[in-house]
C-alpha cells in the first residue's frame, strides 16, 4: 500500500513512479534466485554497481535508458496470459485487460 500511495504522489514533486523492488525479485527469480540471501546478494551487488557507475551515469543518453526500461518491461509481461483470456470467467478478464490498460 505504502509503495502505491508514495507512486501516487512522486508525480506531484516531479519523480517517476518505480516499482524496483517487484523488477529486482523477479529478475533474481528468473535467475535461479530461491531464498533470502539471494536477494541480500543481489542488493549488495547492484548498491556495489551503483556506488562506482553512478558518475558515469549521466552520460547515458534518456532515449537509451528509456529503451532499456521497454525491453525489461516487455521481458517481465506475461504475455502467454492473453491466450489464457476467452478460458477465464468473463469477470476476471475485465480486471485483468483494465490493470494491463492502466499500466500501459
Amino acid at each position: 500500500m505504502a509503495q502505491g500511495l508514495a507512486n501516487l504522489c512522486t508525480p506531484l514533486f516531479g519523480g517517476i513512479p518505480a516499482t524496483g523492488a517487484i523488477a529486482r525479485t523477479a529478475t533474481n527469480v528468473k535467475n535461479g534466485g530461491r531464498s533470502p540471501v539471494a536477494g541480500i546478494i543481489h542488493a549488495i551487488t547492484l548498491l556495489a554497481i551503483i556506488l562506482v557507475a553512478a558518475p558515469l551515469a549521466k552520460y547515458i543518453p534518456l532515449a537509451t535508458l528509456s529503451a532499456v526500461l521497454v525491453v525489461v518491461a516487455f521481458n517481465m509481461g506475461e504475455w502467454h496470459q492473453f491466450a489464457r483470456l476467452p478460458k477465464w470467467p468473463k469477470s476476471d478478464a475485465a480486471i485483468f485487460l483494465t490493470a494491463f490498460a492502466l499500466t500501459v
